[in-house]
């Protein structure tokens, strides 16, 4: 067979040089695929690298370490995939190297996916098979193969002279979990014995303080080695030994893991000390292995005794172990436990969701520290404090949800609820498009919903609209489609009273909720629409009217599920939108075109190519994006509110109609035209990454004016503020780079439209350009890497606040409230809007305190906000890339006299 070695493994690594000199030696045929140079660019690579080598391999083995690889082979293979997991990455974080808890979290995805994605994990015993399934599950897809030796590098020699002491080895990485401070201890009880020595070799993180102790116990009983040795040195020094020590700490990682040296002294003769431990019981019995109470150095000065004093006892010992190897680990039983580990089938889709789902929520884990912003810092502090009632002009579920979240979570970690909901969401998309169109549009559908930069916002924000309503959303349509197929009427009444569930959870959380019954009677009905008949009208207008009532019911005694609420703020909210005079169409716009910004060329251009036939697979979410705009656009006046979080709405039905184009593109498409439109797609990312590093001017946001009459002008080269009334707290993107990879886009797009040859080629050039374009967004919106990041203003502006003797602060645009509020140092907020200008003099005259600003949008230099800043006392000054915050003191600074 012809295996290829994949990933950013080291060869040298003991595991994989044993595994593949086992290959090798029984006639099978390897082929390296590897990159271990820094940076993320090296995974781009071994993407390119495998699809060029598909189908001239059996099978893939993952090296070790390679867990974050194992997607990437999962994508991009086509033979099986069996990953060398060892061990799990977070259980090594958790029990041996102090990560916090966010790390802990990061590595926990990173062991699950590449658990998820292969189709078999290779482990180093059954302790360790045990404690994953535990863990992860997937009980079927492991694999115990024991690590065993390089047979070419540790062997028994022969002739070995007799030691003048009798020699005592520990040889390993000096870390807390090996049990070294136990085995110094020993040597300590055992300075005594002049014919004993102990050699350590080794280094880690305890190396000095094992140096320290050796001096200050004045242990010359003991020599410590911490250079690099060579294979030859170091067998040399475990063929000298008359016995070798293992691991001794009391540490539950130790129970699921067998060190090499152990299979190492077991092929050289070398009797063997550790403590107790079921992996190493699973070969090595009492027989072979002296065994020990852990975390006892009695217990291992007495066993050094026993056996300088029986040498038949070592003799025998040796021997079992040696024939115990034999069985279990040497080269030849780990050559056929690999080979009967090889799947004979191959099903790539059992893990393709789990896949996705992973990626998803792995993205969006990187920004669940993001400050809270405006409305969330105030939805995060009633649940802090316990209010009840706050969230008075929406249906009480809403305010429900933050309080049970609050409850599992803590407010300061409130976002891990939009993000729970949101994988749930994605988790629906799946199910809903594998239903309505087919399993390759799902996964495309679900991949652009994971990779959006627009979704990764939703997924984090403090608020209903980005995930929790599409969640509800997606439920009712996944209800509504199975009520729709079902045959039976048990089975229609069973999926209508769910249908009915779904839309009463999204309805009692907001009132816009009602565009969902809505869009699902209207397709209904257009599905339905020969076989209209009177009875047919009268019955499902009298399902609908029943329907209503019962929501309108429901939210009338909703008093009885939280007492806090009252109806009556809920229905004046909603009927302060109605109004069709007087609205901020330029408001309207701008918020408008954020929106698009933020969906990105990918889910605004693919659907101009979708046939007929799709749309009529997608046409309940066509007809709720319609309805969404008559909605927002026209029957509500939304300019004064924050119309960008609620246009959050249509990220589900684009990536839908998204997806099922790609799915559509790319079946049975040649490989070579892909290739092409990849390398095309390459090419054009850099082009716009360039552009986006060119020096920007930063505008203010007012007036607001100057923005138009810059893109008119053909000053592309600005930047443009990115921030909400629900966050984020704030960040630029490059006009230029957005405005041109639409353009860009747009002709791709045109292209496959026009040239069916070339559609293949354009559309995959398009799909490199979306996803180049929703990461350098994401990473921007996380930590603000070409332009700056102003969460990183706002701590060093808070925690200067916080080190001083600072009175009450009012911020701008709210930016750091909770924070501030934490502190006990709120003192209110200010928007740097000209029309508010009278309001904020007559707040900053009666202000005694300081002023925290940080500026983004920026403020007009010109105006009055920075001209009153002009005339203050900055205390604190700092920045990251182009934002700047500050910290001033106004006290002798008079608001009227500024013009």
């Amino acid at each position: 067979m012809r295996f290829l070695y994949f990933g950013i493994y080291d060869p040298d690594f003991s595991r994989n040089r044993i595994y593949m000199r086992a290959l090798r030696a029984a006639g099978h045929e390897i082929v390296e695929c590897r990159d271990t140079s820094p940076g993320p660019m090296k995974y781009a690579r071994l993407a390119w690298r495998l699809l060029s080598l598909r189908g001239t391999y059996d099978a893939l083995i993952v090296g070790y370490p390679g867990h974050v690889t194992v997607p990437i082979a999962r994508l991009f293979s086509r033979a099986p995939v069996i990953v060398d997991f060892l061990g799990s990455f977070s259980d090594a974080l958790a029990h041996s190297h102090g990560a916090s808890r966010f790390k802990k979290w990061i590595f926990t995805i990173v062991d699950w996916l590449a658990i998820w994605c292969a189709d078999r994990v290779l482990v180093e015993s059954e302790a360790q098979k045990n404690y994953l399934i535990s863990r992860f599950g997937r009980a079927k897809s492991y694999a115990v193969i024991y690590t065993g030796v390089d047979e070419s590098v540790f062997f028994k020699e022969k002739g070995k002279e007799q030691n003048q002491k009798f020699a005592v080895l520990f040889r390993g990485r000096l870390t807390p979990e090996s049990g070294i401070m136990h085995i110094l201890e020993a040597a300590h009880l055992l300075q005594s014995q002049s014919d004993i020595e102990f050699r350590i070799v080794g280094y880690g993180h305890l190396l000095k303080h094992v140096e320290q102790v050796i001096h200050e116990q004045n242990l010359t009983n003991v020599q410590l080695i911490s250079t690099h040795l060579s294979f030859d040195e170091m067998r040399g020094y475990i063929s000298d030994a008359d016995v070798s020590l293992g691991q001794f700490e009391n540490n539950p990682r130790l129970d699921r893991t067998i060190p090499h040296k152990a299979f190492e002294s077991a092929v050289m003769g070398i009797p063997y000390i550790t403590g107790y431990s079921d992996a190493v019981r699973e070969i090595f019995s009492g027989a072979a292995f002296c065994m020990l109470e852990k975390a006892n150095p009695r217990a291992i000065a007495d066993a050094i005794i026993a056996l300088k004093n029986d040498p038949e006892k070592r003799r025998q010992l040796a021997v079992n172990a040696r024939s115990e190897y034999e069985k279990h680990a040497s080269q030849s039983a780990i050559m056929r436990k690999i080979m009967t580990s090889i799947p004979s089938l191959h099903h790539r889709a059992m893990y393709l969701l789990p896949l996705l789902l992973g990626v998803f929520a792995l993205i969006r884990l990187l920004g669940l520290d993001l400050p809270y912003h405006q409305d969330e810092w105030k939805n995060a502090q009633m649940v802090r404090v316990g209010i009840e009632g706050g969230l008075s002009a929406h249906p009480p579920l809403m305010e429900l949800i933050y309080v049970w979240s609050g409850a599992i979570f803590g407010a300061d970690n409130l976002r891990l609820m939009p993000l729970i909901f949101g994988v749930l969401s994605a988790w629906l998309l799946y199910i809903v498009m594998r239903r309505r169109v087919s399993a390759s549009a799902a996964a495309w559908a679900t991949g652009l919903y994971a990779i959006s930069m627009y979704g990764v916002l939703a997924s984090l924000m403090l608020d209903m609209d980005g995930t929790i309503l599409p969640a509800f959303f997606l439920a009712a349509v996944y209800a509504y489609g199975r009520f729709f197929d079902a045959e039976t009427t048990r089975g229609k009444l069973g999926w209508l009273g769910a249908l009915f569930g779904a839309v009463a959870l999204g309805f009692m959380t907001k009132l816009s909720f009602v565009l969902v019954p809505a869009a699902i009677l209207l397709d209904y009905l257009w599905h339905m629409r020969n076989r209209f008949t009177a009875r047919f009208v009268a019955s499902a207008a009298g399902l609908f009217v029943l329907g209503a009532g019962v929501l309108a019911v429901a939210l009338i005694l909703a008093d009885k599920l939280m007492p806090a609420f009252d109806i009556g703020p809920t229905i004046s909210h909603a009927t302060s939108y109605i109004r069709f005079e007087g609205r901020g169409y330029m408001q309207i716009v701008i918020q408008a075109v954020k929106a698009l910004f933020y969906l990105s060329p990918l889910l605004i251009l693919l659907p101009f190519l979708a046939t007929k036939e799709q749309l009529q697979k997608n046409s309940i979410f066509i007809i709720y994006g319609l309805l969404g705009s008559l909605f927002y656009f026209i029957l509500f006046d939304f300019s004064q509110g924050a119309l960008d979080k609620y246009l959050m709405y249509t990220i589900v039905p684009l990536v839908a109609l998204s997806g099922t184009v790609l799915a559509a593109v790319f079946t049975n498409r040649p490989e070579a035209s892909r290739r092409t439109g990849f390398l095309v797609g390459v090419g054009l990312s850099i082009v716009l990454i360039a552009l986006a590093l060119l020096p920007h001017t930063v505008i203010p946001l007012y007036p607001k004016t100057a923005w138009p009459s810059a893109v008119v002008s053909g000053h592309w080269n600005i930047l443009m503020p990115f921030t909400g009334g629900n966050g984020p707290l704030g960040f630029y993107m490059s006009f230029l780079f957005m405005a041109v990879a639409f353009l860009v886009s747009a002709l791709l797009v045109l292209m496959a439209r026009i040239s069916s040859p070339f559609r293949s080629s354009a559309v995959t050039a398009l799909v490199v350009i979306g996803v180049s374009y929703n990461l350098l967004f994401i990473q921007e919106y996380f930590w603000g890497g070409m332009y700056g990041s102003s969460a990183d203003v706002l701590a060093e502006s808070v925690a200067f606040i916080a080190q001083s003797d600072a009175p009450s602060i009012i911020t701008h645009a709210d930016a750091g409230a909770y924070e501030l509020n934490t502190i006990g140092k709120y003192a209110g907020r200010f928007y740097a809007v000209p029309s508010y200008v009278t309001e904020h003099r007559e707040r900053f005259a009666q202000h005694d305190g300081w002023y925290l600003v940080v500026d983004v949008p920026l403020l007009n230099e010109g105006g009055f906000y920075r001209s009153f800043f002009n005339t203050c006392t900055p205390l604190f000054e700092t920045h990251s890339g182009v934002i700047k915050g500050y910290v001033y003191d106004c006290a002798d600074s008079d608001p009227y006299a500024i013009p």
